[in-house]
């Protein structure tokens, strides 16, 4: 579990109560729904018995003192988790990585200080994930980035890796969306 930032709260943002995929005995929400404990623009109507999955999770905006306020998930279109199960091929041995799901118009995968964060990440030999959303009740694609931005980082080219970023967030928009029955 990681620590939010003193002081930082999710306010009116509500975007991991919709998102991800919840599938615990105490709870199960497909992705793209908001959870039915949840109303918009209130938040959580449970927030003090909420289940301990709620409780134990926290975006990587409410985690990172270096991101600023335009990179909450509902200012950014951008939710960021920091995982720590389930690591990509070839990086088991590292203790998280990080998933990028891009929530709004794909354009956003251009936004320099996207492009700067994840280059950073790479650039660490962190595994991270990029990701789009599927229509409400489907996952849609995620491909791992740090092969294919390596040489990229390397050179410090931000143009080839905001492009490459580009090419792997279309392989994810094309990739087949799954149901999901929690």
């Amino acid at each position: 579990m990681h620590t939010p930032i003193p002081g930082r709260e999710c306010g009116t943002c509500n975007v991991c109560c919709e998102e991800p995929t919840i599938n615990v005995p105490e709870l199960k929400k497909p992705p793209g729904i908001l959870c039915p404990h949840c109303r918009a623009g209130e938040g959580c109507l449970i927030h003090q018995r909420r289940p301990q999955v709620c409780r134990d999770f926290f975006c990587g905006w409410r985690c990172n003192a270096g991101l600023d306020e335009d990179w909450r998930p509902d200012r950014s279109d951008i939710l960021i988790e920091q995982i720590g199960r389930n690591m990509p091929e070839g990086y088991e041995h590292a203790p998280f990585h990080y998933k990028f799901t891009l929530l709004g118009a794909p354009d956003k995968i251009y936004w320099p200080p996207l492009v700067q964060y994840i280059s950073a990440l790479v650039g660490q030999n962190v595994p991270v994930m990029l990701a789009v959303i599927g229509r409400p009740g489907y996952v849609a694609g995620q491909v791992l980035v740090n092969e294919a931005l390596r040489p990229h980082v390397a050179a410090h080219s931000i143009g080839g890796t905001a492009s490459t970023l580009a090419r792997l967030l279309q392989l994810c928009i094309d990739h087949p969306q799954a149901k999901v029955d929690p």
